[in-house]
């Protein structure tokens, strides 16, 4: 029984994995216009479909293909040269303050001597 389910299992991943192959390599041959119709389309879905149901359900192949295609796709926050704003602005406040702190005190140093 215990093999029967893990069978299931790995055939419905199997065609998941292989249904979305060819659902990828046929949105590749599309026109640049039909595919921004369609994201417009499948856009206003999600839409409706996020303002009727409260949570989604996911089935082991869908969230393997999920975590798969996310590994993919670069973060930008991974890149060595990336900052953020805020990041910048306080490594540049603390130069500044101990720039500033350096300074006043060979002021007051010069100023005692």
């Amino acid at each position: 029984m215990e093999s029967a389910r893990l069978l299931a299992v790995v055939l419905s991943f199997l065609y998941g994995l292989v249904h979305r192959t060819f659902w990828l390599l046929g949105l590749a041959r599309r026109d640049a216009i039909v595919k921004d119709a369609e994201l417009l389309v499948l856009r206003h879905q999600v839409a409706v479909l996020r303002r009727q149901v409260g949570r989604a359900r996911f089935t082991w192949s869908a969230r393997a293909l999920i975590a798969l295609v996310a590994g993919l796709v670069p973060r930008p926050g991974n890149s060595p040269t990336h900052r953020r704003r805020a990041t910048k602005g306080r490594r540049h406040r603390l130069q500044g303050k101990r720039h500033h702190c350096a300074r006043s005190a060979r002021a007051s140093l010069s100023t005692t001597a």
